[in-house]
């Protein structure tokens, strides 16, 4: 996202630079995710340790050059009309992400995510940036380290749960950054680029200029970041989506999943033969054939085809055929 709040001419380039760094980090992550959700790719990205924590980098980087924008705009008063400005983009970009996200995710839709916590510590962080500089070093260390902490029960209502000081975990979505403790990261770029002024005065970092063809088109995306980022992954995710429909899903079922699909299966299949074992054994069977056939992922994201959905029939039925010899009706069509 294109963080600061301020002008184009009180930017320089390598704060450009490094944001259109941090915007290519995010497309490769949410390409990786796209091909996951697909199932292109063996890694869960969801779960993965090492992806989660690639998207936290990502994420802090965002909100600390937001810190970074900040002190650079406003450190000889804060300029309140590009600020408001600005801030309102953000708002109405964030809702956008929110209604988009709850239309295509339900259960997972992005109800306080990287653009909303930006907007947050845009308006928390400002004041710190005409504050000694103990302020924001303060804060940034009181924000990272709170939630580890203290947690209360009064934020483990969902309509609160973009605090981060709960007690439980938050409501499921696709992009979670709280107030605490990612705002610790903006506080933590108001900070650090006061010392970087300190030690080394503007006029000399403004010297730094993109000169090369590709470290243009980094700084270039960095000051387009916003509209990168609510324009890539829509696109990302239709065109991955576009060669799914002709190339099956070689991903392997997790464990969750397949006991996930096995105890829906046996649900509705016990109450069509009256026998729960036998009915387990059919569904595991079609489990392992659904799997091979390279329809699991679509399955599992009920994106299937009419042709993929007729696949399914005859494997269960196959399956029934069996294991007993009468094929029960558990694909869920009448």
């Amino acid at each position: 996202m294109e963080l600061s709040p301020a002008s184009r001419p009180s930017r320089i380039d390598l704060v450009d630079i490094l944001r259109g760094i941090a915007i290519a980090a995010m497309v490769v992550y949410h390409f990786s995710w796209d091909l996951s959700f697909y199932g292109f790719v063996p890694w869960d990205v969801d779960s993965d340790p090492g992806w989660r924590w690639f998207a936290r980098l990502i994420a802090g980087s965002f909100l600390f050059l937001v810190g970074v924008s900040l002190e650079l705009a406003h450190r000889k008063g804060i300029r309140w009309s590009p600020f408001f400005t600005r801030l309102a983009v953000l708002v109405v970009a964030a809702a956008l992400v929110s209604v988009a996200t709850y239309l295509t995710f339900p259960d997972a839709w992005i109800y306080f995510g990287i653009l909303h916590c930006i907007a947050a510590a845009s308006l928390i962080a400002l004041p710190s940036v005409r504050a000694p500089l103990i302020v924001p070093i303060a804060l940034s260390a009181l924000f990272f380290a709170l939630p580890f902490v203290v947690q209360f029960d009064v934020f483990d209502a969902p309509w609160l749960a973009w605090v981060g000081l709960g007690s439980l975990p938050p409501p499921p979505a696709n992009d979670y950054e709280p107030i605490f403790p990612w705002v610790g990261c903006t506080f933590a770029g108001v900070a650090v680029a006061r010392i970087a002024l300190a030690v080394r005065p503007r006029e000399a970092w403004s010297r730094f200029r993109a000169r090369d063809g590709a470290t243009r088109m980094i700084a270039w995306s960095g000051r387009q970041s916003l509209w990168i980022y609510l324009a890539h992954q829509p696109i990302l995710f239709g065109l991955v989506g576009l060669v799914a429909l002709g190339v099956p899903s070689q991903r392997a079922a997790t464990d969750q999943e397949r006991a996930t699909f096995v105890a829906a299966c046996v649900d509705r299949c016990t109450p069509l033969l009256g026998n729960r074992t036998s009915c387990r054994s059919i569904c595991v069977c079609a489990a392992d054939d659904i799997e091979e056939a390279g329809l699991w992922q679509r399955t599992v994201n009920q994106t299937l085809r009419p042709q993929d959905q007729d696949r399914i029939d005859q494997i269960v039925e196959a399956c029934g055929l069996q294991i007993q010899g009468e094929p029960p009706n558990v694909s869920g069509r009448q």
